[in-house]
């Protein structure tokens, strides 16, 4: 069972990663994603909220637990860039270049970016986290 402190951190990085990526999904990336989707599939893109959250849940739970628990308050912006940096190139890199591999005409380009949105927006949320509760 998660302690208080365990269980704030997740609610704070969960606000912060949602408010964040939601710019990025809905006003940056949604033409690219649109334009891919409608490519590989023949069909127009649509975005399920719940399974939106849930994979949201489950970035933001690594990123607590495996991310942010290792966050010295007097390194914040030191330890959000490695952290984050290892984070999000791990997750959204393997989901990206595993469509690469796996996908045909899956958007190389697209990957790159959405893999560098992904550690960008790890890193904010680990900073800004760290910078209310730390």
């Amino acid at each position: 069972m998660a302690d208080q402190a365990t269980l704030k951190s997740f609610i704070v990085l969960f606000v912060i990663y949602v408010l964040v990526d939601a710019f990025w999904q809905l006003v940056l990336s949604l033409p690219l994603w649109e334009s891919q989707v409608r490519r590989l599939t023949g069909r127009e893109m649509t975005i399920g909220r719940w399974s939106t959250l849930f994979t949201n849940a489950l970035i933001v739970l690594g990123l607590n637990y495996l991310a942010f628990t290792l966050i010295n308050s007097g390194r914040l912006v030191q330890d959000s860039v490695l952290y984050g940096l290892i984070f999000g190139l791990t997750v959204f890199g393997s989901f990206n270049f595993n469509n690469v591999a796996t996908l045909p005409g899956y958007n190389i380009a697209l990957g790159l970016v959405d893999t560098f949105w992904g550690v960008l927006v790890s890193v904010i949320s680990l900073y800004f986290a760290g910078a209310f509760l730390l």
